[in-house]
């Protein structure tokens, strides 16, 4: 007999779960395959393994008539005469004659009318969570002033049927699986409602359907297994429209079919460990550091400062039984620590693939919370539950690989997109020496200015710049994705390691995007982008869709990139802003376009939505990649949040 943990993460990425019994095994899906978006060959390398054989097929991405019509990209009104449907087709690049109408159904367009104003007036999402071992899907809480914020336009994704192999593998997982209401997308964090803005509503069901490939058994719960889910449609004829993971694939394999990037994403998870406290306390000294949550009282396990020995070893048989627990679930760790804050660690896992690496992110939470639990202890993942002290987050370091590529040797190993092919510039403005070379290397450089080499760190290849460029330009906007709670903005101040004005640098831990190269033996296998505006309560599986956004469009506009800030930006912007305001021409207008670039990153969720809104290409590309129902979804839920303020001590354990 085994117990099946059904886990779910609502729209405010709250944990929940049911527990189902089953007798017997969990079977393996019949003809499992890996998915294209898991660059296994990329995990390999980053480990130094055998390059692992991996699927590169894509999925047909050609929409339906109906599907068309629904989503708006073209428009069938009842009255619409011959040959209406072949001319918009042709407007929108669409193969003639793709869709052929359902059996059964008129060629009249009443049905097409209806659907296309069913969508348009809110759509359905939802997810629900169950499946083998036990189900994790995550759900969104994100704030957005967006009904009309997102409106239907040509190019949004549209939802495809399941191929032969993925419905064998969703009726082998079936017998695990289970229902969830459409409206728990809707669902905000600190209320039990399905907000109207939504779209979603307390009528209709999503199948939660497990991936048993990632099954993992639970080592604090002998007899319990979990595995993350995708929603489908009831009838398992294809995803269900606000399905997070569902979307993060569809991002990935966009991301591979256009620009043959793969990417490898790992996590730098940050928490507080809290014990149980008597409210009397509160009166007694050290009561700022008092916590409460449902009536409960709580406080830091321990009051020691960033990588203190004394901290470490107080708590280190909890954390160590974390990091077994995790080993055992497939969630390599490569470093833990005390941090900076009252009985705040550390826990960094291994990359993977990214699909992956959001999976096992959630797996991440739930071994740090079942293990502190034995203990007696609490976690929370608040960005900033202690004011005055350091925050929270979840940093996210992401490479660029091309998958199947070889490296000019027998290898056949993957390549590393980030490191550009030509030397960096010498001193003496010559390239450097042919020794100075960097092994699995890939593109050419995005300039041979020497604005953007600096000492000692290698040349950023041209696909690698675009990219960051795209995520700089658009971080203000990416904002509401990877921060997206009202507290998420207390952790984002300058001098606080968190990254509060919008530049790059390499190894610049106050820059929200820093670059670093750890292993200076092999700086193209170890280069990656660490992306520091990013908490323990966002959606990894949206949080890395919208990333991949703001990069596609780096990549898609060639974007330029600015030339890395090597100081602090508040000290850069200070003295930027004394040089524009100081008269004389010359030095004040480049210090004053020096201002214009380094921008203060919003300071609430309601000023990052508005950033959003005013950011059109991102939206556009945001819909491209995500749809529309689950945007709408998730930014009525944000917008809602950012109005209502909700307070620490009610989302301390929610999180």
């Amino acid at each position: 007999m085994g117990v099946l943990r059904l886990l779910y993460c609502d729209s405010a990425g709250v944990g929940r779960c049911r527990a189902v019994v089953y007798t017997g095994d969990l079977p393996k899906p019949p003809c499992s395959k890996p998915d294209p978006a898991h660059n296994t060959a990329a995990v390999a390398a980053a480990e130094q393994e055998p390059e692992l054989a991996a699927e590169s097929s894509q999925l047909d991405t050609t929409p339906s008539l109906l599907e068309a019509a629904a989503a708006g990209i073209i428009s069938l009104p009842p009255d619409a005469p011959p040959g209406c449907i072949d001319q918009q087709l042709q407007q929108q690049g669409l193969p003639l004659g793709y869709g052929a109408l359902p059996a059964g159904e008129a060629a009249a367009a009443g049905p097409f009318a209806t659907q296309q104003a069913a969508l348009a007036a809110g759509g359905d999402g939802s997810f629900s969570s169950q499946g083998p071992g036990s189900i994790a899907w995550h759900s969104f809480v994100s704030q957005s002033s967006a009904g009309a914020l997102l409106p239907h336009a040509s190019g949004s994704r549209l939802l495809q049927p399941l191929s032969a192999a993925q419905l064998a593998a969703a009726q082998a997982a079936a017998p695990y699986s289970t229902g969830l209401t459409k409206g728990s997308m809707g669902q905000p964090a600190a209320a039990d409602t399905v907000l109207p803005g939504s779209g979603l509503s307390a009528v209709g069901e999503v199948l939660l359907l497990p991936d048993l490939d990632a099954a993992v058994e639970l080592p604090w719960a002998q007899g319990h297994s979990m595995a993350p889910v995708d929603m489908l449609e009831r009838d398992m004829s294809k995803p269900f429209a606000c399905c997070p993971r569902s979307a993060l694939k569809h991002a990935l394999s966009a991301l591979d079919k256009a620009h043959s990037i793969q990417l490898l994403v790992g996590f730098e998870l940050e928490f507080m460990l809290l014990k149980p406290a008597a409210a009397a306390a509160g009166a007694a000294a050290g009561s700022e550091l008092l916590l409460q949550s449902g009536g409960s009282c709580y406080r830091p396990v321990d009051d020691s400062i960033y990588c203190q020995s004394r901290a470490f070893d107080q708590a280190a048989p909890v954390l160590d039984k974390m990091v077994e627990a995790l080993q055992s679930m497939g969630v390599g760790v490569v470093q833990y620590h005390a941090e900076s804050a009252p009985g705040q660690f550390e826990i960094a896992t291994k990359p993977f693939p990214a699909l992956q690496a959001a999976d096992k992110l959630l797996l991440t939470k739930e071994a740090i919370c079942g293990v502190a639990a034995q203990a007696g202890l609490a976690v929370s993942f608040l960005p900033k539950p202690l004011p005055g002290y350091a925050g929270s987050g979840c940093h996210c370091h992401i490479s660029l690989w091309e998958a199947g590529s070889s490296d000019g040797s027998s290898s056949g190993k993957p390549v590393s997109l980030m490191i550009a092919a030509a030397p960096p510039p010498a001193a003496d403005g010559t390239t450097a020496a042919a020794a100075n070379r960097l092994p699995h290397s890939s593109g050419s450089s995005s300039s041979s200015s020497s604005q953007h080499y600096v000492p000692g760190y290698p040349l950023l290849s041209s696909t690698a710049s675009c990219f960051l460029a795209g995520m700089l330009e658009h971080l203000l906007a990416l904002l509401p994705f990877t921060c997206p709670t009202e507290n998420s903005y207390a952790r984002l101040q300058p001098g606080t390691w968190a990254g509060a004005l919008t530049c790059w640098g390499w190894d610049n831990r106050e820059a929200p995007l820093r670059l670093s190269c750890p292993n200076a033996a092999d700086p193209a296998a170890s280069c990656n982008i660490e992306f520091k505006a990013f908490d323990g309560t966002a959606n990894p599986y949206i949080g890395l869709a919208a990333i991949v956004a703001a990069g596609m469009r780096g990549v898609e506009e060639a974007a330029s990139l600015a030339p890395p800030l090597q100081v602090e930006p508040a000290a850069a912007l200070a003295a930027a802003t004394a040089a524009a305001a100081a008269d004389g021409a010359g030095s004040g207008a480049t210090a004053a376009a020096a201002v214009s670039k380094l921008k203060t990153l919003p300071g609430s969720l309601a000023e990052a939505l508005a950033a959003l809104q005013g950011d059109s290409s991102l939206q556009a590309k945001l819909q491209q990649l995500l749809g529309p129902e689950l945007l709408r979804a998730y930014l009525a839920v944000k917008d809602w949040e950012a109005q209502q303020q909700t307070s620490t001590d009610k989302l301390l354990l929610r999180y």
